[in-house]
């Protein structure tokens, strides 16, 4: 089936010259199983593998493009993606390649090769990305070094306030105070960004996101009323503690999007199939330059 997933991609992909157009499959009528009366055509095979795979396949492969292009293969890569295999054939024991053929990897080192190796690829080209469009990515996702304790009562936040005010290091309080329900509000320094927002409520993000100074929130209260926070932002000096502020922005689920929309403009990628255009503008708008 891989066989005519790729003639998939090639059809899609040779379609430079052309206008609106569609994807064909030479010799659509060429039988590829038969029983009894009844045969399966090469078209067929063609149709169905386009609805199901072939659009995620086109851009698998455009990816895999963009990664050649952009980042070199390092011995240091290799060796993550071997020790993550490793962790994975360990994880998943005598069921691991079951695991990998689910999941359409033919053998280990197919595995290793299309999946691991890609993935410290894109992991290090997140990392240029980010680093290439850097001020734009402090407005987007304002990463700041805080410090945050949850009180399940309004009355243990105010005290809080007043421990802080007193001097009392925002740690001590929150082993006294905090709820703990999450591990950012242990009182400790930890970066965070607009990447946290799933975690952090609507509250504490627009505190931070607003704070243009190191400094204290008030006394900040969810939605429900059960639930008591204290912020203080300690630095969004985000130079300073850049590689954390760039593993906390790597979270955001939105950046992979925003990151690939930027490598297909800079390529200049353009389709001529007009089914593959049209799932585009429904799912991945902002990759099309046409």
């Amino acid at each position: 089936m891989k066989k005519y997933l790729i003639i998939l991609v090639l059809a899609l992909l040779a379609l430079g010259g052309c206008k609106d157009a569609t994807a064909k499959v030479s010799n659509a009528n060429e039988a590829l199983i038969t029983f009894g009366n009844t045969k399966i055509t090469k078209g067929e095979v063609y149709e169905v593998l386009n609805r199901q795979d072939g659009f995620s396949t086109v851009l698998s492969n455009v990816r895999f493009t963009i990664l050649d292009k952009e980042v070199e293969t390092t011995q240091e890569m290799e060796n993550s993606a071997k020790e993550k295999l490793e962790a994975d054939k360990e994880t998943y024991g005598e069921d691991f390649e079951s695991y990998i053929k689910y999941n359409g990897f033919l053998t280990e080192e197919d595995y290793l090769n299309k999946y691991l190796i890609p993935n410290e690829k894109t992991s290090a080209l997140t990392d240029a990305y980010i680093d290439g469009n850097w001020e734009n990515i402090l407005v987007s996702y304002y990463p700041a070094q805080v410090e945050m304790i949850e009180c399940d009562e309004k009355a243990k936040a105010t005290d809080a306030v007043t421990r802080l005010n007193g001097g009392e290091s925002m740690e001590s309080i929150a082993n006294d105070l905090s709820t703990k329900s999450n591990d950012l509000y242990d009182g400790k320094v930890h970066v965070v960004s607009a990447a946290d927002s799933s975690t952090l409520n609507s509250y504490i993000m627009d505190f931070i996101k607003n704070s243009a100074e190191p400094g204290t929130s008030q006394v900040l209260e969810n939605s429900a009323g059960d639930k008591f926070y204290l912020v203080r932002v300690v630095s969004k000096d985000a130079l300073a503690f850049k590689q954390s502020a760039v593993e906390s922005i790597k979270k955001a689920s939105t950046l992979n999007n925003e990151m690939m929309a930027y490598y297909y403009k800079k390529y200049g990628f353009r389709t001529y199939d007009v089914s593959l255009r049209d799932y585009l503008r429904s799912y991945y708008p902002t990759y099309l330059n046409q």
